[in-house]
């Protein structure tokens, strides 16, 4: 029975191990997610040429 009772704690002691490994990861999975978010945000937010009055309007547009 104690062969049993330390197998049963090694195997709890993995599944406590795994839940934190995918509490982990999702935490990591959402960061990655947000970090995009603000690069793609930030990529829009570059999407337009700077505004010149020496040459005109012609070159305001959104290529």
């Amino acid at each position: 029975m104690e062969v049993n009772a330390n197998t049963q704690i090694g195997i709890d002691v993995l599944k406590k191990a795994i839940d934190a490994n995918k509490t982990q990861v999702s935490n990591l999975l959402k960061m990655q997610q947000n970090a995009q978010d603000k690069l793609n945000t930030q990529i829009q937010k570059n999407d337009t040429v700077p505004k010149s009055n020496v040459i005109g309007s012609l070159f305001d547009k959104r290529v």
